[in-house]
């Protein structure tokens, strides 16, 4: 007998490992490894791309002008439900469209600056000053006595957060950042302080426009602070979405 037919023998003898039986039934049962690929890009790289994936697709201009429109929609919403504001004189009419105004050219810049491209170098000190300006400027003007023209008693007698001008303007402001932050394509502190920044500015010509109240201590609080409260409220999100 050759060998090749003793060890065949000897093989035929020998019992089949357990399972061995099923492993084949198994392998039996297994795809080609094209269909396998096939059916992971289809989920992965061949997959139609989500509407959001298409909004950051988008070059950063027209994310600029979406951003920018999406933005105004609730303000423009509340604004209709709300009306504008009746006490003013042409002097003070004159005065709060220019406030609103520049507001408006400094959220826009706020914005550009806030829905860069990724491939452009990191915030400057020119940016930083910009969202930092953002920032604080609806704070400056509420807090310097007598600027915006209104009631100097009106608010004095109720806290600023039972005024309703707060809760508008936190919905507003929040809107507007997270529609900015519905098309920017990275997080980061800078981005997430411009969108708030950017936010905090619309919110506050939106009550300029509506709110007769002239108080420095509701001006300040519930008009002034409006970027800051949104800041720390996307700051505090994202720290725990980390963890």
């Amino acid at each position: 007998m050759s060998r090749p037919d003793a060890e065949a023998q000897v093989n035929a003898a020998l019992p089949e490992p357990p399972g061995l039986e099923e492993e084949r039934e198994r392998g039996r049962d297994h795809t080609d490894a094209d269909e396998v690929f096939a059916a992971i890009a289809a989920t992965t790289v061949d997959a139609p791309p989500r509407w959001r994936e298409e909004l950051l697709a988008l070059p950063t201009w027209a994310r600029v002008a979406v951003g920018a429109l999406l933005g105004l929609v609730v303000p423009a919403v509340l604004l209709f439900l709300l009306d504008l504001r009746g006490d003013l004189d042409p002097d003070g009419m004159s005065r709060i469209l220019a406030v609103v105004a520049s507001c408006a050219a400094l959220a826009v810049a706020t914005v550009v600056v806030g829905l860069r491209g990724l491939h452009q170098r990191p915030l400057g000190w020119g940016g930083k000053l910009l969202v930092g300006l953002a920032l604080g400027l609806p704070l400056v003007l509420a807090a310097i006595p007598g600027f915006l023209p209104g009631s100097p008693t009106g608010g004095a007698e109720r806290m600023p957060w039972t005024t309703g001008c707060l809760w508008a303007g936190l919905v507003t402001a929040l809107s507007a950042a997270g529609a900015l932050r519905l098309l920017d394509r990275g997080v980061s502190r800078p981005r997430l302080l411009a969108a708030a920044g950017a936010g905090g500015l619309v919110g506050f010509g939106l009550l300029s426009l509506h709110c007769p109240m002239g108080h420095p201590l509701h001006l300040v609080t519930a008009h002034g602070l409006l970027g800051i409260l949104v800041a720390v409220l996307l700051l505090g999100v994202g720290l725990v979405t980390r963890r």
